[in-house]
């Protein structure tokens, strides 16, 4: 599904497994990719031609170090909202997962309905922000760095602030048309009576 959102599961809990890749199939807009252990978790992280939405972290994992991994992400300087589940519901590991860099710890068993409301709320507070990282067509769309980058070919575009907005806008609608009053609006500050040449060079 092209506009499907691209999420990392990274566990080696067959029925956590089963249970997610399940419940996200119904959902037309998530694309879930679930990997088992550090180095394929590691690989799909550093996939150029893929820009992950969330990532959704088993602490239980046996085959990771979830604090170590998920502290790794951070320092790499990824901002995509992180979730960690875990059956442990100790405060201790609770401080110690949200301090490592996650947004979110839920408590196993998970209420599935529950995930993903907080992994929408998640996304919707991400895409609000300045760190948030868009794909468009080829191209990775940086808000923050005023930038286009098609990482195949190795090509970057600089936008100006009104071209930075304007597409921060259309990524937003999520495919829906946006009407020309709201573009006047958010992008130069005109309710519907006033004129302006739309000057996209500053």
């Amino acid at each position: 599904m092209p506009d499907a959102r691209p999420i990392l599961i990274v566990t080696a809990d067959n029925d956590l497994r089963i249970a997610l890749t399940e419940k996200l199939s119904v959902e037309n807009n998530f694309s879930p990719q679930i990997v088992s252990n550090i180095a394929d978790a590691e690989a799909a992280l550093a996939d150029r031609d893929r820009c992950l939405d969330t990532v959704i972290l088993d602490f239980d994992n046996p085959k990771l170090n979830g604090l170590t991994f998920s502290s790794e992400i951070r320092r790499q300087g990824k901002k995509m909202p992180m979730i960690i589940v875990s059956t442990s519901p100790d405060e201790k590991d609770v401080v110690r997962g949200l301090k490592s860099g996650a947004d979110d710890y839920i408590v196993k068993p998970l209420r599935m309905d529950e995930l993903l409301a907080r992994l929408r709320a998640h996304l919707r507070n991400f895409e609000r922000s300045e760190a948030v990282t868009l794909r468009i067509g080829p191209y990775t769309f940086h808000p923050a760095k005023k930038s286009l980058i098609n990482p195949r070919r190795n090509k970057r575009i600089l936008l100006t602030d009104k071209e930075t907005a304007l597409l921060k806008c259309l990524c937003r609608a999520g495919g829906q048309p946006v009407s020309r009053a709201a573009l006047k609006n958010e992008i130069w500050g005109l309710t519907e009576g006033d004129t302006h040449c739309f000057d996209l060079s500053q």
